[in-house]
């Protein structure tokens, strides 16, 4: 390992800076809805749905899960803003790991939450023809590589 500290293992790795990344990484998936923006623009494309209020409900709900999830995002994320380097007070250190664990815990939920809803629209869309429909990334699976 060297003397790189941030392959170090213990309460002296950059913990707040892995946090950061961490935040960073699953904090993007919060702008799904803007992928969406192209097909809903589509007119055309919406006028062959099959139904178009189950789509609208889809969005709604959609909009609301997100909007409720990046509350719960901000709130992990400002317990450690402005916190950066490594630590090597054992509080400290313990206090990362619980923001880290919170982190892991809010990217399951979302997509438990959010992908499934997501998917639909998507396959929706399909269905009424629209090409190239995108996918959405895992924010677990984003989580699990940023983790120390």
């Amino acid at each position: 390992m060297g003397k790189n500290n941030r392959h170090r293992t213990g309460p002296n790795k950059p913990i707040w800076d892995v946090l950061l990344g961490l935040s960073r990484s699953v904090g993007q998936v919060t702008n799904v809805t803007a992928m969406l923006i192209p097909y809903l623009q589509d007119r055309e494309l919406l006028s062959r749905l099959k139904d178009p209020a189950a789509f609208n409900r889809l969005g709604s709900r959609l909009d609301s899960d997100i909007r409720n999830l990046t509350l719960r995002f901000n709130i992990i994320a400002k317990q450690h803003e402005g916190r950066q380097g490594q630590t090597a007070d054992p509080t400290e250190w313990m206090r990362a790991i619980d923001i880290q664990e919170q982190y892991i815990a809010w990217a399951s939920d979302f997509d438990d939450i959010a992908i499934p809803t997501f998917t639909e629209m998507m396959e929706m869309l399909r269905a009424a023809g629209a090409k190239n429909i995108v996918q959405m990334q895992s924010a677990t699976a984003l989580a699990q590589q940023h983790s120390p």
